[in-house]
C-alpha cells in the first residue's frame, strides 16, 4: 500500500490555493474529538478533488469563508461516507445546512451490503483497496500530527470519488437509483431536524400526559440553549431521569425540585428550571403532544413486524438487500403509528418502501388489531 500525497493546510495562502483548486466533486471528510463539550472539536477537514488531497488544519485559527461557500455551494457535489457522522460539524462550519451531498454508506446498501459498512471495508469490497485504519481513536487535538494520522486522515478522503462512482453505477444498473435519492431526501430532512423535538427521545417520556409533555419539552429546549452556550454535553447541565421526574411533579414548587435534583443544579438553574417549568404548565396543548400519548405499543409493533417477516425476507432476497435496510424495527414502528393514527405514511418513510411491503404491512395490522382490538382502542383514547 503506498503512502497517499496530500497537502498540508495550515496558512491562509494555501487555504486559498487549495480552494481555488477544488473542481467537482468533492469528497469530503473530517477528524474530530466529540467527549465533554456540546459541539464537536474539529482537527482537520480532508478534501479531495482532481486527484488532489488537501488537510486543512482545523486549530491554526484561519478564515474559512471559503470552505463554507464551497460546503454550501449547488455547483459542487459533496461525497461523504456516512454522513451522519460528519453533519452536524459541517453544518456547524458551513452556518448552514450541507448543499447537494452523496453518501457512499447509504448507496452500498442498495447494492447488497449492509447499511453500517465502514468506509475502509467499502473501499475493499467495492475497490479491493486496502486502507489504513489504525488511527480510529487518536488524539487529534494534540499537535503536532504524526505522520501516520495524516496518512489516514489523507486515506479517508483519497478514494471516496472511485468509490461513489462504482456504486451509483451499480444501482443505476439494478434500477434503484431513484430509491437511493428518495432516502437521501429523507436522511437530509432528519438530519436538518436533528434538535427538534428533543423531549421525545427521553426515555420514558410515553407514559407523560398531555400537560406533562408539554412541561418536558419546555425543559429539553431550555436545556439545549444552556448546554449550546457553555459548549458542554447537554446531560452536563441536567440528565434525561431529572428532567423527566421534574415534568412529573404534580405542583410548582421549589421543594418539590429539592426531591428529584441535586444540591449543585439547583444552586445553578433552579430558579430557571422553575420559570421553564411554568411556562411548560401554561402552554397550549400542541398536536405533537397529544399524538406522541397516542404511540403504538412496542408490542404491536414486533407483532406486526412477525407477521411480515416471510414477505420482507422474501423481497430482500429478490433485490439482493439486507432486510434491516428494507425494513428496520424504527421503520415499521413509523408505519404503524402513523396507520394507526390515521396519518399519511410517505411522510414518515420512503415511497419506495411503501410500495414494496405498503400492502401487506397494512393487512398485519388490522389482523393483529381484529385479534386484539385494545392496542387500537388505547390509541385512539390518547390521540383524541
Amino acid at each position: 500500500m503506498s503512502a497517499a500525497s496530500f497537502v498540508y493546510v495550515a496558512t491562509q495562502d494555501q487555504l486559498e490555493d487549495a480552494c481555488n483548486s477544488m473542481g467537482n466533486p468533492i469528497a469530503i471528510d473530517t477528524e474530530f474529538e466529540w467527549r465533554k463539550t456540546y459541539y464537536p472539536g474539529a482537527s482537520l477537514y480532508q478534501f479531495c478533488s482532481d486527484g488532489r488531497t488537501f488537510l486543512v488544519d482545523a486549530l491554526v485559527g484561519l478564515d474559512l469563508n471559503r470552505v463554507r461557500a464551497l460546503l454550501a455551494s449547488d455547483g459542487h457535489t459533496k461525497i461523504l461516507h456516512d454522513m451522519r457522522q460528519d453533519w452536524r460539524l459541517f453544518t456547524c462550519l458551513a452556518e448552514g445546512p450541507i448543499r447537494r451531498c452523496e453518501d457512499t454508506r447509504v448507496a452500498s446498501a442498495f447494492v447488497g451490503e449492509n447499511s453500517c459498512i465502514g468506509y475502509g471495508e467499502a473501499v475493499q469490497v467495492f475497490l479491493g483497496v486496502s486502507v489504513e485504519k489504525s488511527q480510529t481513536t487518536s488524539k487529534w487535538l494534540n499537535r503536532p500530527l504524526s505522520t501516520a494520522q495524516l496518512q489516514y486522515a489523507a486515506e479517508d478522503v483519497l478514494h471516496l470519488t472511485e468509490l461513489w462512482e462504482c456504486l451509483f453505477g451499480a444501482m443505476k444498473d439494478k434500477g434503484v437509483d431513484s430509491w437511493y435519492r428518495e432516502e437521501m431526501e429523507l436522511l437530509e430532512g432528519e438530519l436538518a431536524a436533528w434538535d427538534e423535538e428533543l423531549h421525545f427521545r427521553i426515555g420514558g417520556f410515553k407514559g407523560l400526559s398531555v400537560q406533562q409533555l408539554n412541561v418536558l419539552r419546555s425543559l429539553c429546549d431550555w436545556r439545549e440553549g444552556v448546554a449550546r452556550k457553555r459548549n458542554l454535553p447537554r446531560t452536563w447541565i441536567v440528565s434525561d431521569q431529572e428532567l423527566l421526574a421534574i415534568a412529573k411533579m404534580p405542583s410548582l414548587e421549589r421543594k418539590r425540585l429539592e426531591a428529584v435534583c441535586s444540591p449543585q443544579i439547583l444552586r445553578r438553574y433552579g430558579t430557571a428550571i422553575l420559570e421553564t417549568v411554568w411556562i411548560g404548565l401554561n402552554a397550549p396543548e400542541g398536536l405533537r403532544e397529544v399524538k406522541a400519548t397516542g404511540r403504538v405499543s412496542s408490542q404491536l409493533v414486533d407483532r406486526v413486524r412477525a407477521d411480515l417477516k416471510s414477505h420482507l425476507q422474501q423481497v430482500a432476497g429478490d433485490l439482493g438487500i439486507a432486510v434491516d435496510f428494507l425494513a428496520s424495527r424504527r421503520t415499521i414502528a413509523k408505519c404503524v403509528n402513523s396507520l394507526v393514527l390515521m396519518e399519511d405514511v410517505t411522510r414518515e418513510v420512503t415511497r419506495w418502501r411503501w410500495d414494496l411491503y405498503g400492502t401487506e404491512l397494512r393487512n398485519a395490522l388490522a389482523t393483529q388489531l381484529e385479534r386484539r382490538p385494545e392496542d387500537n382502542a388505547s390509541s385512539v383514547r390518547a390521540a383524541g
